[in-house]
């Protein structure tokens, strides 16, 4: 048996880092913590409103989002890497 989408008129998207398609599906309340859609459970959204297709990705994300930071505001992250 196969899980139910939590939002099944979810839009999809292409992941910010390698351009795989992502449903944008999510809970509206935690299930254990947890707001992932079971059908769905890879995309993640970022907090600027970006998804990604995997954990590889949402590291990779952050980095990018790190280097971008630094190059316009090397204070930010100082000490942060």
């Amino acid at each position: 048996m196969s899980a139910e989408c939590v939002q099944p008129n979810a839009h999809w998207v292409q992941c910010c880092v390698c351009g795989k398609p992502v449903k944008t599906c999510e809970r509206q309340e935690a299930v254990e913590g947890d707001y992932r859609c079971p059908a769905h459970p890879d995309g993640a959204e970022l907090n600027d409103g970006r998804w990604v297709c995997s954990a590889g990705c949402y590291s990779a994300a952050l980095e990018d989002a790190d280097e971008a930071l630094a190059a316009v505001w090397p204070e930010a992250v100082e000490g942060v890497r």
